[in-house]
């Protein structure tokens, strides 16, 4: 089992047993990349009133195991194992957020193995047996038939083969739908690029629309630079004129209003130097880029080992990404 990308923690399985177990001992075998760092262990039981669900049923802790973090480039599956003492009808495992492992690039957690250890608890069954709760099929279990095997060969038998070809056809099935998620996801791909497409569209009007809107911008900067300037140099003359007839008061007013103008424009040049407010700096576009990198290289491994939901998963993370880069431009 491996959860989904980027999943929340913790994250949860429960295992149903068909009636009540005697539970002595649960192994749990990790994932080799999607390591967890600890697994809760709950029992659940239910009351004899109502039928089971591991919704309803009551859960109590009975441990926990932990696993180690390997060494960068190991690959190994780490085994952990829980003595215990316990009755249940379910089994939760609660499990945390994983361990860092460098082929672990969207925070998944993985279980290779469980296994439980114990024997039916026939006195506590049997009061589910009386109380209707478990039905037949745990019944049918008690005296040694199996219910899946039975399964099979009824299935089998109404599709008018055998067993053995009846198991080959549900394998045939299996790679037919999973042959399905590949095409759905292909189907995806080649939607992403057109969406691709439309979001490059879209941005290269969008940036044809800023450089317009910078060019009006600095249009309406050098007006009012050209208007001063053309203002200060009448003011110059007057300024002139105020000192050659000594007039000083009018002399000092016209140099005020000379500074006002040189000042107005010396703001006007730094107003012009600024660059657009929307532009990210080059260490997020760098940041940007290096996740995207690995995103690319985590969806080219889950296609690789066929699981198109995880692929389907990581592609919806670049393509938010390619948006957040593009905004960059």
């Amino acid at each position: 089992w491996i959860s989904s990308p980027f999943p929340s923690f913790p994250q949860e399985i429960v295992i149903a047993f068909n009636g009540v177990v005697a539970v002595k001992r649960i192994s749990v075998l990790s994932h080799e990349h999607f390591i967890p760092a600890r697994v809760e262990l709950l029992a659940g039981n239910v009351s004899y009133r109502e039928a089971p669900s591991f919704k309803k049923a009551k859960y109590a802790r009975i441990g926990y195991v932990k696993f180690s973090k390997v060494a960068s480039g190991v690959q190994e599956r780490q085994l952990q194992k829980l003595e215990v003492d316990a009755k249940c009808c379910f089994l939760k495992l609660c499990i945390s957020a994983p361990l860092g492992h460098q082929k672990n690039l969207c925070n998944q957690v993985g279980i290779g193995d469980i296994a439980v250890e114990g024997d039916i608890h026939v006195q506590e069954s049997s009061k589910l047996l009386q109380a209707g709760q478990q039905g037949l099929g745990f019944q049918m279990l008690l005296h040694g038939i199996d219910l899946h095997e039975d399964f099979l060969s009824a299935e089998a038998k109404s599709a008018g083969v055998n067993t053995m070809a009846g198991k080959i056809l549900r394998d045939i099935q299996r790679l037919k739908n999973d042959s399905k998620d590949r095409e759905d996801f292909e189907e995806a791909m080649v939607m992403n690029e057109q969406i691709v497409m439309m979001m490059e569209m879209f941005m290269e009007m969008m940036t044809t629309m800023m450089i317009m809107m910078e060019m009006l911008r600095l249009s309406g900067l050098e007006k009012k630079v050209r208007e001063a300037g053309e203002r200060v140099m009448k003011l110059e003359a007057e300024k002139r004129s105020a000192v050659e007839r000594e007039d000083y008061q009018v002399a000092k007013t016209v140099k005020t209003e000379i500074d006002q103008l040189n000042m107005m424009m010396e703001a006007c040049m730094k107003d012009a130097m600024r660059r657009p407010s929307n532009l990210r700096n080059d260490e997020d576009r760098q940041r940007l880029e290096e996740k995207l990198s690995m995103l690319e290289t985590a969806k080219q491994s889950a296609v690789e080992r066929e699981d198109y939901t995880a692929a389907k998963a990581i592609k919806g993370e670049i393509d938010k990404l390619k948006v957040r880069l593009m905004m960059t431009n």
